[in-house]
């Protein structure tokens, strides 16, 4: 019965039996006294547990893993370029010391020594071999017709000069554009490592609490246990005792019946004596040994207390060094933040202080041109007054900047042998204006606003994919058309473009709404890679994109991840990207690209109005859709040439202008909706988010709505 009561003591409530309880290292098993317990209280002490001690040590090894201060591997280049942007001295050039004028120079004047003399053997021809003055004069006509081509030249070589110039100017600029995003990422990538150590730091924390104060409970269970015992053991002598004081008593009243002298003389001290004294020291040690357990309980309590509150000390000092150590992180951040700022501020400073040097040194190029062909022009008049001229036209810019120039169709009946009239009729007839002036010529003064082969071409002059562009009036979807061709075998570079499609598509087969005045553009390309290979196109498409708006319009669009163009929350721009593959190989066949752009205010339905944006509006006037089309040729085709090697620049550019980083998104893939934020862009240019309930993840396909745009609250 005995057993049974204790065993009720020990036995834990019903609802701590109902929880799974952690492996104990503390028993009672084998305590059967009020002495063994009380040994036991003595040798007791709080052994931490394998999952304390693990939590401990996870804890002080991931401590020790926090990343290092950040050190920029970007910021003395980026320094040293932006140095060499903003000393680039102005644009000089003088053509008399250009070794290829000297060799132009050479070339004439030989060639005017020939057509001298040629001019003066077939007039001394005419006199009967005499020379006279009209042979002279031939002769001298002929030299200063062939020198006065000379002039024809220098245009040439000013723009060659200035192209050199600017193109090194450009360089400093796209590579400081390029270091500039380089070191943007690197930063967002040790904030993400840095965020990620805390995170782990506060679980790991909190594990090792949590593993402590399990552990630890189970130790004051035991302690517990042990009180609970004690009271027990001691319980159970006292009522021995009292049992045992019972029976003395009983006893002593019989024998006072009978006499206590005479009892006592019988019995001396051999019975009762016996008796009444191991009552006596039974009661003492019972009383001794409580106190005794008393004072080793109150120990226990005080080690108990003493060791709570080292670990408290403990916790507190790892808290503030923990808080310190993220304060300083956090200041870290924000110098980092205000030394991006003033980096940022000197870079665009730089920028346009180049730009200023750039208008200059255009504008000095052209005046020094002017009058350097003036000069030649005069010096290589004939004796009669006429004067020779250079019938071509200057182009500036660098090579990936569309020249004005000569309409195609002026050069192309100009290498035919057309003249002026019939060059200028031809002209006025697709829509040019031209204006005739006394002694100066033909001017053009204006062009027509449509899209044809000719006007796109003649932007396109020396481009190695010129031949390959063509204008139709309307067409059901450029992209149809280009997969069309490139089912037939259709060359890399072929490009089809219209102001008309009557069939357009967008993404997942929807319609892509193409109002009139707009530009629609397909090209197709050949990369011969595998289709993982090419998880990256649209975004470079989207930066190819938006460069050329840029050139065409002076405004650099914003990208929403990641086939859209924006200006003000607005779409401007819209990017289709189709791939065909090999069935065999499973190589990539073709790729098309495709790209819608508002450029004139039109009338749309108020759903798609709402969140359409237009460069005409953005701007206030209307782009050259021709010279637009031809730009976006330039820039895709630069693209098509970093694809795989400068790719990273490239991403760069596109998370620098990218809207989406940064805003509260929701992904739809399918049916499932999902809230998250965009956080940035991976090497393959996936949506780096972060969900609601703390995890990351990448986006690489779906729809992302950006919380402000498109009528998304």
């Amino acid at each position: 019965m005995a057993s049974k009561k204790k065993e009720e003591l020990l036995q834990p409530d019903m609802q701590t039996q109902a929880q799974p309880a952690a492996q104990s290292t503390y028993s009672a098993e084998g305590l059967n006294s009020r002495a063994d317990v009380e040994k036991a209280m003595a040798n007791v002490s709080y052994r931490p547990g394998q999952q304390v001690t693990d939590a401990a040590d996870a804890l002080k090894q991931w401590q020790q893993n926090r990343p290092a201060d950040y050190q920029s591997s970007y910021q003395d280049k980026i320094n040293s370029l932006l140095g060499q942007l903003l000393e680039r001295e102005n644009f000089q050039y003088s053509y008399t010391r250009d070794p290829l004028y000297r060799q132009y120079e050479q070339l004439y004047t030989q060639n005017a020594h020939n057509a001298s003399a040629d001019a003066a053997a077939q007039a001394a021809a005419l006199t009967g071999g005499y020379g006279s003055s009209y042979a002279t004069s031939a002769a001298q006509q002929a030299y200063q017709q062939q020198i006065g081509g000379l002039a024809s030249a220098i245009p040439t070589l000013y723009n060659l000069a200035l192209d050199t110039y600017q193109s090194g100017g450009e360089e400093l600029v796209n590579r400081l554009d390029q270091l500039n995003g380089q070191e943007q990422n690197a930063q967002t990538l040790y904030d993400r490592q840095l965020q990620d150590y805390y995170t782990q730091l506060q679980q790991k924390g909190e594990a090792y609490n949590d593993a402590y104060a399990k552990d630890y409970g189970q130790y004051q269970e035991h302690l517990n246990r042990l009180d609970t015992l004690h009271g027990y053991y001691t319980a159970q002598e006292q009522a021995e005792i009292s049992q045992r004081q019972q029976t003395f008593n009983n006893i002593m009243t019989v024998l006072g019946v009978i006499g206590d002298v005479v009892q006592l003389a019988i019995t001396g001290t051999t019975g009762l004596g016996t008796l009444a004294g191991s009552l006596l020291n039974t009661g003492y040690n019972i009383y001794s040994g409580n106190r005794a357990y008393e004072a080793e309980r109150a120990d226990t309590q005080w080690n108990q207390q003493m060791q709570e509150k080292q670990r408290q000390d403990a916790l507190t000092q790892q808290q503030y060094d923990n808080t310190a150590s993220e304060r300083a992180y956090q200041d870290a951040l924000k110098q980092q933040a205000f030394n991006n700022n003033v980096t940022s501020q000197k870079l665009n400073i730089a920028k346009g202080e180049w730009a200023l040097k750039q208008a200059n040194a255009q504008q000095k190029a052209a005046q020094a041109a002017s009058k350097a062909v003036a000069a030649g022009t005069k010096s290589g008049s004939s004796s009669s007054g006429k004067a020779t001229g250079s019938s071509g036209s200057a182009s500036g810019g660098s090579r990936s900047t569309v020249s004005a120039g000569v309409p195609y169709t002026a050069a192309l009946l100009r290498s035919q042998g057309k003249n002026d009239v019939a060059i200028t009729s031809a002209l006025r007839q697709e829509g040019y204006t031209i204006e005739a002036a006394p002694r100066r010529g033909y001017t053009l003064t204006a062009r027509p606003d449509r899209l044809d082969t000719a006007q796109v071409r003649g932007y396109l002059a020396g481009h190695p994919w010129q031949p390959l562009v063509t204008a139709v009036e309307r067409v059901d979807s450029t992209n149809n058309a280009c997969k069309r061709l490139a089912a037939e075998g259709a060359p890399d570079g072929t490009a089809v473009l219209t102001g008309m499609q009557t069939a357009g598509r967008g993404r997942r087969g929807r319609t892509f709404v193409s109002p009139p005045g707009g530009l629609y553009f397909s090209l197709i390309l050949r990369p011969h890679a595998q289709p993982e290979a090419l998880m990256h196109l649209t975004a470079m498409v989207a930066v190819a994109a938006a460069r050329a708006i840029e050139r065409v319009s002076g405004v650099y669009p914003g990208i929403k991840w990641t086939n859209d163009l924006v200006l003000g929350k607005k779409k401007l721009c819209g990017i289709l990207t189709e791939i065909g593959i090999e069935a065999e190989s499973r190589e990539v066949d073709y790729a098309v690209v495709g790209i819608g752009i508002n450029c004139a205010h039109a009338e749309l339905p108020p759903e798609v109005a709402a969140m359409s944006a237009d460069l005409e509006t953005a701007t206030g006037k209307k782009p050259d859709r021709s010279r637009l089309a031809a730009e976006l040729v330039w820039s895709l085709y630069e693209m098509e040439q970093a694809l795989f090697t400068q790719k990273d620049a490239w991403l760069a550019e596109f998370s620098a202008h990218c809207v989406t980083i940064g805003q509260d998104v929701k992904l739809v893939r399918g049916d499932e909706v999902q809230l998250a934020h965009a956080d940035g862009i991976d090497d393959e240019a996936g949506l780096l988010v972060t969900y609601q309930d703390g995890s990351h993840g990448v986006v690489s396909s779906g729809e992302v709505s950006v919380r402000g745009m498109y009528g998304y609250t």
